[in-house]
């Protein structure tokens, strides 16, 4: 009873560490916001789990909340592969593409409950559900892995984040390994099942673990979840040149040592914030990140840059867009899809913005760029 006790005791205060950690890397200045959200996620889909365990509820209660748990854990893999290719590629995937990775989840939803009611079935139902649930874990984890080993080989003097998402992926590993032979040992009622130390409780002791990591990781290394460095998100090195038909400036222009200077600021902040993956940013966002009023930030970009407030932001998109295309970790993806990545969010544009600004097709500039 002592050993159950003491089981219960560390998954608890991993729950309640869990849910703290989300509120305190979401409050972190400069901190990496999208990353972050990602992670609070991944991070109170633990916390429920381990709350779930530790409640046993009974009755009623035990079918619905083992039927959500079941949902949360094909949610586990989707999510933290989510959380490690936004802060690894700085890219906000669109949610479009991300339906398809919640489809498991989905289909057991409206598929599994109803088969609960014929209890002959249910050794199949559980078997089918665990073998797969981990199945679909390690194939992110997988995916997860390789997203790492590509950061590395482009950054190979930056390790604070291949080793912390390491640490989290072989904690993630050794869980997915103990449910399995837990799993196996139940199937077959194996009597070392009936251990307290081999069986599902070192599994759910494991997965308690990733949330103590995270708190380490958030105590000694904060810098984790906040804006990537430059050095992690390397500058985008050029500036946006003017279009061959510029907009007339304002009539009341800005004093020249001051747009220098907001230009040098408004430059900075698209290459470290990289707002414009957001596809929905608009001109009263950008101007709220800059703490400037709207309008000085427009005549900042047209009497700094000529350009409207779109062509600049489309600017960086498409420099961005560019640079994916040359990247390896993203060979598998369409033109569209790329264009997705960098916060276009409809082809049409993307297309007439590349023209407009490259006087080339997509492609036609790609292939000029391996003609060279």
């Amino acid at each position: 009873m002592g050993s159950i006790d003491l089981f219960a005791a560390f998954m608890l205060f991993a729950a309640v560490q869990g849910t703290l950690l989300t509120v305190a890397i979401n409050r972190l200045p400069q901190r990496n916001k999208m990353a972050n959200r990602v992670l609070s996620v991944f991070i109170l889909l633990i916390s429920f789990t381990l709350i779930w365990r530790i409640a046993q509820p009974k009755g009623i209660m035990q079918f619905v909340m083992g039927i959500v748990q079941d949902i949360v854990i094909f949610l586990y893999g989707p999510v933290f592969y989510l959380y490690v290719q936004i802060l690894l590629t700085t890219a906000q995937p669109p949610l479009k593409k991300w339906r398809r990775h919640l489809i498991p989840a989905v289909v057991y939803l409206f598929v599994i409950p109803p088969m609960f009611y014929l209890r002959s079935f249910w050794i199949y139902i559980y078997i089918t559900t665990a073998f797969l649930a981990i199945a679909q874990s390690g194939y992110y984890l997988v995916k997860s892995y390789r997203l790492i080993q590509n950061f590395r080989k482009r950054n190979a003097e930056q390790r604070l984040y291949p080793r912390y998402l390491q640490t989290i992926i072989t904690l993630a590993v050794l869980c997915l390994l103990m449910s399995f032979y837990s799993t196996v040992l139940y199937v077959f009622n194996l009597p070392v099942y009936q251990l307290e130390f081999f069986n599902y409780n070192v599994a759910w002791a494991i997965l308690s673990c990733i949330t103590y990591a995270l708190g380490y990781f958030a105590m000694f290394a904060p810098e984790i979840f906040k804006v990537p460095k430059e050095e992690i998100a390397p500058k985008i090195l050029f500036v946006p040149t003017p279009l061959s038909v510029k907009k007339e400036p304002p009539k009341k222009e800005l004093q020249q040592e001051e747009l220098v200077h907001w230009k040098n600021q408004l430059t900075q902040l698209m290459q470290s914030e990289q707002p414009y993956l957001n596809p929905r940013l608009t001109l009263a966002e950008l101007s709220e990140l800059m703490e400037l009023d709207k309008l000085l930030v427009s005549k900042i970009i047209h009497e700094g840059f000529q350009l409207n407030f779109h062509d600049y932001v489309n600017t960086y998109r498409i420099e961005h867009f560019v640079r994916l295309s040359q990247d390896e970790a993203f060979q598998h993806y369409t033109l569209l899809a790329l264009a997705y990545e960098v916060g276009f969010n409809a082809k049409s544009t993307f297309h007439k913005a590349f023209k407009r600004l490259k006087n080339a097709s997509p492609k036609a500039y790609l292939d000029s760029l391996i003609a060279k």
